[in-house]
């Protein structure tokens, strides 16, 4: 799916670069193109397709069971909010699908909003520029005839959902553990929720729906900085992954690339410097095969930069010098909450005291601890990059970085490593003699806490994390 959801994207955005082309005759053999590449790319899977039919009848045993029925739960709560809003809401989901509007109306990509708006309406001309969300949304109104204003809705949240999906499939490559893949899944999936409740009112979904495949692109590289780049058919599917994901929506290329900036820090850390390199080479082909639709778009970016990089209404202030240490703080802290989510502020007061307790993971997960960390501080300083953060260091299409669509990838980084550290504390309470059956008595919990206290501190902290996050996304 996220193979054929980034080719589309690319294609779409080639072909757009004529006016005339996107039709839907054109769709339909397009269609039979992506399917084609589909195709070659997973013959291998394809040949040995009794074996997958072995392994999916296998799938409701007890060990399957659980990715199934998380993943249909995840499905539930997260298309929950479509129920009796099928016309779109929100001033951001109105927006996509104006644009899709205005894709199949110039059958390319649009250069003006029509009758619509002014061409002076600047601080939201860029989105007609890269608009690879919108393209697969008139697609799929070419195709099938589809509503508009609901497609965006539905097919934003169908690819939220996947995102939990794609995550398992990312902390499982990098651990190969059920445990911690499971948990992160889970918690990406219904406990960091705040996105999709909190931005269906608002709109902002096409954002989420690029991000959904992020965990598998990371996951390509991650694989890639393990073998060394000796499969060149891995090295072209993780560029065309990242190119589709880019063309989707710009903000998750620069998350991308601080996953790619952490990885190759942590490669170099441990010596493997050729390793460190060639791990930003898909990045490089990516920008290759989305080199058209880029480059289209990159003079009229530049040209409104000025305006939309003071305009943009979600760069709130973070400190200055005129501030008092008290207000600085409560910035600071509002600051946190309000763009990298209640989670991520938790984790962040709380969770550095308690690293020490924390050895047995940092211990046994060097590598993806680094990564994970490394990730989140390179997020964090992308996103104070503007004129009222920390600092301001221009740079090709910096300003479309929006900082209160942070949550979004930070989500997955502490999905992640909840994940790992809630995987550590069960099974260290399973070999210390912890049942629940013996919980049941008053006397015995004292003596399970005296025992295991280390293991109940971090039980502690991790359901005071969720039932924060549990509250912000009722509030």
């Amino acid at each position: 799916m996220t193979t054929g959801i980034a080719f589309l994207a690319l294609i779409l955005l080639w072909l757009g670069l004529y006016p005339g082309l996107i039709v839907p005759s054109l769709t339909w053999v397009l269609s039979s193109v992506a399917l084609t590449v589909n195709a070659i790319i997973y013959r291998k899977q394809l040949l040995h397709w009794r074996g997958h039919i072995r392994r999916f009848q296998g799938l409701p045993r007890f060990k399957g069971r659980w990715f199934i029925v998380l993943f249909l739960l995840i499905i539930i709560v997260q298309i929950s909010p479509l129920i009796g809003l099928w016309v779109t809401p929100g001033d951001d989901a109105k927006l996509y699908s104006l644009i899709s509007l205005r894709i199949v109306e110039t059958q390319g990509i649009p250069r003006n909003w029509g009758p619509f708006a002014s061409p002076s309406w600047y601080t939201e001309y860029t989105h007609l520029l890269l608009p690879g969300f919108s393209s697969e949304i008139a697609y799929l109104y070419l195709l099938f005839g589809v509503s508009i204003p609901s497609g965006v809705s539905v097919v934003t949240s169908l690819l939220r959902s996947l995102t939990a999906a794609t995550l398992y499939v990312f902390v499982w490559t990098m651990t190969r553990r059920r445990m911690p893949s499971i948990l992160a899944m889970a918690t990406y999936g219904l406990v960091i929720v705040e996105p999709t409740f909190g931005w269906f009112a608002w709109g902002g979904m096409a954002e989420l729906a690029a991000i959904s495949i992020l965990p598998i692109a990371a996951t390509g590289t991650y694989l890639l900085s393990k073998r060394g780049l000796m499969s060149w058919q891995l090295t072209l599917w993780t560029a065309l992954l990242i190119g589709g994901m880019s063309l989707l929506h710009p903000f998750t290329f620069f998350y991308y690339v601080a996953f790619l900036a952490a990885l190759s820090l942590v490669l170099f850390f441990r010596r493997y410097f050729l390793r460190g390199i060639l791990v930003w080479l898909p990045m490089v082909l990516s920008l290759a095969l989305g080199s058209g639709p880029i480059l289209n778009a990159l003079a009229p970016e530049l040209s409104v930069s000025p305006l939309y990089s003071t305009a943009n209404p979600a760069w709130t202030p973070t400190l200055n010098l005129s501030m008092s240490v008290t207000k600085a703080a409560s910035s600071l802290g509002s600051r946190f909450v309000t763009v990298y989510g209640l989670a991520t502020t938790l984790i962040l007061l709380i969770g550095l005291p308690g690293i020490v307790a924390l050895r047995g993971v940092l211990q046994s997960r060097r590598k993806v601890v680094g990564v994970l960390s490394l990730w989140y501080l390179f997020m964090f300083v992308l996103h104070e990059n503007n004129p009222n953060g920390l600092f301001v260091i221009p740079f090709p299409l910096w300003y479309r970085i929006d900082s209160n669509r942070a949550f979004g990838g930070t989500s997955l980084i502490i999905a992640c490593s909840i994940g790992l550290i809630a995987e550590y504390w069960i099974r260290r309470s399973i070999s210390s003699g912890w049942r629940f059956t013996r919980v049941m008595r008053s006397r015995n919990l004292r003596l399970l806490m005296r025992g295991n206290l280390k293991n109940f501190a971090i039980a502690g902290f991790l359901l005071l994390l969720v039932g924060a996050q549990v509250v912000a996304n009722a509030r």
